[in-house]
């Protein structure tokens, strides 16, 4: 089940079996269940924080999980966040564009307030599997 129907917490990405890592792993992103009703919306961190309770605790204990991993393991915090920057390897079996200006599976040098597709997706697909 969703955690309270909103996907948010990345860090269960890390229950995924570590077999993932030798093939490509599937990013398809969350289903809102068997009514085909759209997923929910993501809530603001800031509102998380500011609302504290069991949403917010279960946000950082996953979060804390998902930085303990290894950094090896290609869901782990250090790997996914590397989608931006470093470290500048390929992610998930894609390298970079040829003749790209920047290192890394996602070679721009935007700093935005908004998520990667890639990482959102990941994050909420892990979410509702594990959960």
């Amino acid at each position: 089940m969703l955690f309270l129907g909103h996907p948010l917490i990345a860090a269960l990405l890390f229950l995924l079996p570590l077999s993932a890592l030798a093939q490509q792993i599937p990013v398809t992103g969350i289903r809102s269940g068997d009514d085909g009703s759209p997923p929910p919306v993501r809530k603001n961190v800031k509102e998380l924080h500011r609302n504290g309770g069991a949403e917010w605790d279960l946000f950082i204990l996953g979060l804390t999980a998902l930085q303990d991993e290894k950094e090896t393991n290609e869901l782990s915090y250090f790997q996914l966040m590397g989608i931006h920057g470093r470290p500048y390897i390929p992610w998930n079996g894609v390298d970079q564009v040829p003749g790209g200006a920047y290192g890394g599976f996602c070679p721009h040098n935007v700093r935005t307030r908004h998520v990667h597709p890639v990482v959102a997706i990941s994050r909420d697909q892990g979410q509702q599997e594990t959960a």
